[in-house]
């Protein structure tokens, strides 16, 4: 029986909660009365919910019920029966799980009455276009209902009932309230808690007074898939994306930076003929104009938008990845190519250390976990992530700064404000675990290309791909070289055809080694090449390294003090040693450590008593005419490989 082929209240009841449910399920059904307090019941029969759901039928003004699982508990409450004036009702931490991202679509009306039939066909209007919005995103086929007053999208997921999920929710919301909502209907961005309670399908909705041209209607599931495949978590967070994220400190300052007194913006979109679909408040008393087209690089599928806060200030922006650069100031300037958001006036009264601070608040900074601190910054169209203390962060930050001054920053004022970042970092930023080359994070191998748009390898059981707008997960330094594009569909053997192994067996293990030298968080064995002059270590050794970690100087020279060798592990993913005579016993203990994984620590200042700790966890590589590993705890982890003169 299909829910169009449910003739009675119950069997429509009954035929939602099947398609909604899995068997079994706890649900809390819920009635509110003003004069006889609230009803409630908890059901795991199914017709008993709908026998008792029908006798309210028409009676009240809705009947609700959990949409998410509810505890198996909680059925102690009233087991398939309900109470009046019940005291207790589901809270979000009764949830079990989160099973569905609910889309409410709201005609604005006054409260307490029922939506006219031009209000009820203008929010399933825009369900069809935020439908068609996910489906262009792979999104797959959501339950379709109608709530009696509005519209209903329903799309499956699968996600603990914890704050994080809740976090994601909520956000995911408020960017279809932003992108959507209007003058005429409202995403309605509250339905986020895990207890959301929901209209029963298959019961009327009864606000108001039924009159002719408010009337009463019918909730019903209006279309189901055959099959409901649930959407990812990686789609839920790149819907979040979408919303604007504005800053909530210094408002005062936001206003100064991005309009001035009396500056009329409903005049700057008219006199420059921006294509506004629709304008409509949001949060905080703010206005936001969503454009038809993309002022920037005309996309026309609403993606640009413009906002004016309640104090003046005006954000702007597009949601393409070919816009990320693009704000407020690029808008203006490209309309008013005269136009300078700094006055000589204000310049005087924000000191250069302020501006620094101010123009770096689209970086985004966080610590690792040996608590180094980070940004990600946005250059040229891709996101990199750089030192705080590096030289080109501060390269960076001094473009921000000349492109809002015109002007130089002096040193002094670089260090305060590089001083308020790295205060950001650890106590206002995330923490990510960033790694050299080679990292997994959900499951998935990544492998840095390194190269100039920060390209990754994302490695699954079935697939390879190259992501081009990749999470944060890798650093970089001086000697880290850019690899070439991978041919997936290359053969590993090939590389025996330039590498003079003796052994077959040699050979075998080997290529093995490459490929281990791509899985992260595990043992890397020390590779030694020995063999007499003329047998290509040298060479043999730089060609593995351009396989696993191309870099500007790939073979190395031994150094002297321990220290160094641990600069020199902690900054390789794949340190090759060149043309060795031997190892010193407390070398040779910091390569094991290097091979199984560990740690050194040394003083970061002589002046001062903080410490610097480096991870290691390398694929260390050793040339040389004898065989240079000799202790016995290097030797059990270490391949030695001997190589076939060239005549």
């Amino acid at each position: 029986m299909t829910f169009t082929e449910a003739k009675t209240t119950e069997e429509m009841i009954i035929k939602s909660q099947s398609i909604l449910n899995c068997k079994e399920d706890v649900k809390e059904i819920r009635i509110m009365q003003k004069s006889k307090g609230t009803i409630s019941g908890y059901f795991n029969d199914y017709q008993k919910l709908a026998s008792v759901a029908a006798e309210f039928d028409g009676k009240v003004p809705a009947i609700y019920f959990t949409l998410n699982p509810v505890k198996p508990d909680l059925l102690s409450r009233a087991a398939n029966r309900i109470v009046q004036r019940a005291k207790n009702t589901t809270a979000d931490a009764d949830i079990e799980c989160r099973r569905w991202f609910p889309i409410d679509f709201d005609p604005v009306r006054p409260s307490g009455i029922s939506s006219t039939d031009e209000e009820h066909q203008a929010a399933h209007t825009l369900a069809k276009e935020v439908q068609q919005f996910f489906t262009d995103r792979g999104w797959s086929e959501p339950v379709v209902a109608d709530s009696g007053n509005g519209a209903h999208l329903l799309y499956p997921i699968n996600l603990p009932n914890d704050d994080e999920s809740t976090q994601l929710i909520k956000q995911a919301l408020e960017a279809l309230d932003f992108l959507f909502s209007n003058e005429s209907v409202n995403v309605d961005k509250s339905v986020f808690n895990a207890a959301r309670i929901w209209k029963l399908y298959g019961t009327m909705a009864c606000k108001g007074d039924h009159t002719e041209e408010r009337p009463h209607r019918l909730s019903q599931i209006l279309n189901c898939p055959e099959e409901l495949k649930e959407v990812s978590v990686e789609q839920l967070k790149s819907l979040a994306d979408l919303c604007p994220k504005m800053p909530t400190k210094g408002k005062s300052s936001f206003k100064k930076s991005n309009t001035e007194e009396g500056f009329n913006l409903e005049e700057f979109i008219e006199e420059h003929e921006l294509d506004v679909a629709f304008s409509a408040p949001w949060k905080d008393g703010a206005t936001k104009y969503v454009l038809s087209t993309c002022p920037w690089k005309c996309h026309t599928n609403k993606s640009a938008f413009i906002i004016q806060f309640e104090n003046g200030g005006i954000a702007a922006g597009c949601h393409h990845n070919s816009c990320s650069e693009e704000n407020w100031q690029t808008l203006r300037k490209k309309f008013e190519p005269n136009w300078n958001p700094s006055s000589k006036e204000e310049s005087k009264k924000e000191s250069q250390a302020d501006v620094l601070i101010r123009v770096s608040e689209e970086a985004e900074f966080f610590q690792n976990d040996l608590g180094e601190a980070f940004a990600a910054v946005t250059i040229s169209g891709h996101k990199e992530v750089l030192k705080v203390k590096s030289k080109k962060f501060k390269m960076w930050l001094t473009k921000q700064f000349y492109d809002a001054t015109k002007k130089a920053p002096g040193s002094d004022a670089m260090n305060q404000a590089l001083g308020v970042m790295e205060m950001k970092a650890a106590f206002e930023g995330d923490e990510h675990k960033l790694q050299l080359r080679v990292t997994e994070k959900n499951g998935a191998f990544y492998y840095d290309l390194a190269n100039e748009d920060w390209s990754v390898v994302k490695v699954e059981p079935r697939s390879c791909q190259v992501l081009k707008d990749a999470p944060i997960l890798f650093t970089r330094n001086k000697n880290t070289k850019a690899q070439v594009m991978p041919d997936f569909a290359g053969d590993l053997k090939l590389l025996l055809n330039h590498i003079r192994i003796k052994n077959e067996d040699d050979q075998i293990l080997y290529l093995i080694y490459v490929v281990t030298c791509l899985i992260p968080s595990i043992p890397h064995a020390v590779l030694v090449f020995s063999g007499e002059k003329g047998a290509s270590k040298s060479t043999s050794m730089r060609l593995t390294r351009q396989v696993v970690d191309p870099a500007v100087q790939d073979l190395l020279t031994m150094p002297n003090s321990l220290q160094d060798l641990a600069l020199s592990l902690a900054n390789n993913y794949m340190p090759s040693f060149d043309n060795l005579d031997g190892l010193s016993a407390e070398k040779s203990d910091l390569l094991c450590i290097a091979s199984t994984g560990g740690g050194f620590s040394k003083r970061t200042l002589f002046t001062d008593d903080d410490e610097t700790l480096l991870d290691l966890r390398r694929c260390v590589g050793l040339t040389g005419i004898n065989v240079v590993v000799t202790r016995a705890d290097l030797i059990d982890r270490s391949i030695i490989i001997e190589l076939d003169r060239i005549p």
